[in-house]
């Protein structure tokens, strides 16, 4: 390209858009403690997975209040063939109600 085009520049900066929610993981863990405990309560065995991007926990995170995701059951998400199997949304919405008892207590 320089041959071709030798006064052209690329100018570029690179900057953090979204931050893992790990990295607002401290001390205090009592956020992602209740959820385990409302996941357990009802049977489902938690499997953290590390993500970041665009959700509205991993903005509320960066900004010092810790909000884990938990599972809605789905998969393949962002596809054409992206789907919620009945049961699994169920389990999601018994582990929402479950974790909204027991930080109520």
């Amino acid at each position: 390209m320089p041959a071709q085009y030798p006064t052209a520049s690329v100018e570029f900066s690179i900057s953090d858009t979204y931050s893992n929610i790990s990295n607002a993981i401290g001390d205090d863990r009592r956020a992602i403690d209740l959820m385990f405990e409302a996941m357990e309560s009802i049977g489902v065995t938690p499997k953290p997975t590390p993500m970041r991007g665009g959700t509205d926990g991993a903005a509320l995170s960066a900004k010092g209040l810790l909000t884990p995701n938990f599972f809605t059951g789905a998969h393949n998400f962002h596809s054409k063939f992206e789907f919620l199997p009945l049961r699994a949304f169920e389990a999601s919405y018994h582990t929402a109600l479950q974790l909204c008892l027991l930080a109520a207590r």
